[in-house]
């Protein structure tokens, strides 16, 4: 369940690590299926940040995980690849 996967494994590395990246002038960031997070670098070209969410949900419940990032107050968006979080 994607809702509990974010309380219990997601919140807070998420919020600790969107504090750190916004204050470095960062606005979004990635997550791919293995849970790693990469963020913009320059145009064209991303890098990866200090951070992987562990047991990240499978791309079938990518759909759910995008509602329970909105409900947090996030963009978010399922691509092909990757979930884009903004803030």
């Amino acid at each position: 369940d994607p809702q509990v996967w974010y309380e219990v494994k997601a919140r807070k590395v998420l919020k600790n690590l969107i504090a750190d990246l916004d204050s470095r002038g960062h606005s979004s960031l990635t997550v791919q299926e293995n849970g790693e997070v990469f963020v913009q670098a320059k145009e064209n070209e991303a890098e990866p940040a200090k951070e992987t969410f562990l047991d990240f949900p499978e791309k079938v419940y990518w759909p759910q995980l995008v509602k329970v990032l909105e409900e947090e107050g996030y963009a978010a968006d399922a691509r092909d690849a990757d979930i884009l979080v903004s803030w």
